[in-house]
């Protein structure tokens, strides 16, 4: 059946609803403690919902259930969007049976109108779960419409399941409460990235595409293993959003259709990958430290061999001081050509900026040129190596050989690669300072173009640009 053949059916329980926004504004039990008689206020945006349940069809059943002796003030709202109300009095106290009526209806209309594909149920009642099952038990799509307060269990059993707050506010539309959201719940991320990493998996799967699958498959997927996601309840607006945030975890590229996303853990862990091939975990990393704004020489080894020189370079200058970049840079080439490497000025800004991430360069002011902070080549080099392995979502995790030769390229070395292992130690033994450094790279990364337009700043922050990032000595 195509989409637009698609018939849906509307069932409100309109006070749990109504009562659930009010106890979301005002506190648990507010709505219980008003009384009975008092006409209540218009809180519901009725349009919000129907413009999604529309979304799955032609609407041929719109029904609400309460005792609408209270509700007057919505009768406006109720009569333009063609509501059939049911009257259901109290039987016993405050309870109106609404649930059970609710539940008949559904089952009955099924029965009279089998064209019916879709029924959305509107209401935050855990009791609409068997509801929701037997609906799917007959192949009909049950979508869950409900608040902040519904219980776990009524999600789990729909196709779908969307909370009220998370649906566009219809315009103009001024509720007699304040505007509210949902509770803000700390909920971990680690949950959704689990579901996401599990959809990946499966979508991959079924496509015969692992480990790569097409990412507007993705959140379909989610939405069929846990119909109640929403990444609104990881603090996200949008799905791309989510996936950005768990870098850590999920890569993606772009495919020959549509971009595509990997598990990282799936991707780093096969060796059936050339060097060249955007998926290959060298190539991966690469990437992510281009989308840094990190560029790397092209002759990876140039970086090696500059951090040699260039301590030499300052060692000879008078008190250790070279007049500026343009200085280093032409001594850096003379030096560099005497052991047959080339070093236009392009590779030169690349390891320049290296560097000034690094915080290796003490600048001493306009004019006065500037000094090394470590003028040892093993310290410089593992100074300069920590920033870039913090720019890698999980270093750690990633092969020792991979992070080495995407630093010094396919020839590194044994002692390269320890040089690596000894920069994660360091991460690990001091967690916090890389922390810290992070938001003093953000403020940074502009410099790295042109660390001279730096220069005159740093010189006048106390303790140079070491101190003010928080930065020990690597050796």
């Amino acid at each position: 059946m195509a989409a637009t053949d698609a018939v849906v059916a509307i069932y409100w329980d309109f006070e749990n609803v109504h009562a659930c926004l009010i106890d979301d504004h005002a506190g648990e039990q507010t709505y219980r403690k008003m009384p009975r008689n008092k006409q209540q206020e218009v809180v519901v945006d009725v349009a919000r919902v129907v413009r999604y349940a529309v979304g799955f069809g032609h609407l041929a059943v719109h029904r609400a259930y309460a005792n609408w002796q209270p509700f007057g003030k919505y009768a406006g709202l109720l009569r333009a969007h063609a509501i059939d109300l049911v009257q259901l009095f109290p039987l016993n106290g405050a309870k109106n049976g609404a649930d059970i009526r609710l539940a008949i209806d559904v089952i009955e209309d099924l029965r009279l109108h089998p064209e019916i594909t879709h029924v959305v149920v509107v209401g935050s009642d855990c009791d609409y779960a068997p509801v929701a099952q037997r609906c799917r038990a007959r192949g009909i799509h049950f979508v869950g419409v409900g608040t902040a307060r519904t219980a776990p269990a009524y999600p789990d059993a729909c196709d779908e399941f969307v909370r009220y707050h998370a649906l566009p506010p219809t315009p103009g539309f001024a509720p007699a409460l304040l505007p509210v959201s949902a509770p803000v719940t700390e909920v971990s991320l680690s949950g959704a990235g689990d579901l996401v990493e599990r959809a990946i998996r499966a979508v991959a799967t079924e496509h015969g595409t692992a480990p790569w699958a097409i990412k507007a498959a993705i959140q379909p997927m989610i939405k069929r293993l846990d119909p109640g996601f929403d990444e609104s309840a990881f603090g996200f607006d949008a799905f791309t959003d989510l996936v950005r945030a768990l870098e850590a975890r999920i890569v993606e590229r772009k495919g020959t259709f549509d971009h595509e996303l990997a598990v990282r853990a799936d991707v780093l862990g096969r060796a059936d990958l050339g060097a060249d091939d955007p998926s290959a975990p060298v190539a991966l990393i690469e990437g992510l430290l281009k989308r840094k704004k990190q560029r790397l020489p092209a002759d990876r080894q140039l970086l090696w061999t500059a951090t040699g020189l260039i301590p030499e370079i300052f060692a000879a200058a008078p008190d250790g001081v070279v007049s500026s970049f343009d200085q280093l840079g032409r001594e850096l080439e003379t030096a560099a050509a005497a052991h047959g490497i080339a070093l236009p000025d392009p590779e030169f800004r690349k390891v320049k900026a290296l560097l000034w991430r690094a915080h290796a360069f003490e600048p001493l002011g306009y004019a006065f040129g500037l000094r090394l902070r470590e003028t040892d080549p093993a310290a410089l080099r593992l100074r300069t190596v920590i920033p870039l392995l913090r720019l890698l979502p999980s270093p750690a995790e990633t092969d020792l050989s991979v992070l080495a030769e995407a630093i010094f390229g396919p020839a590194a070395t044994d002692e390269q690669r320890d040089l690596v292992s000894a920069a994660l130690q360091h991460l690990a033994a001091h967690p916090q300072a890389a922390a810290d450094a992070d938001d003093a790279d953000a403020d940074d990364a502009d410099d790295e173009d042109d660390p001279e337009d730096a220069d005159e700043a740093d010189a006048d922050a106390p303790g140079g640009a070491s101190e003010r990032h928080g930065w020990e000595s690597a050796a």
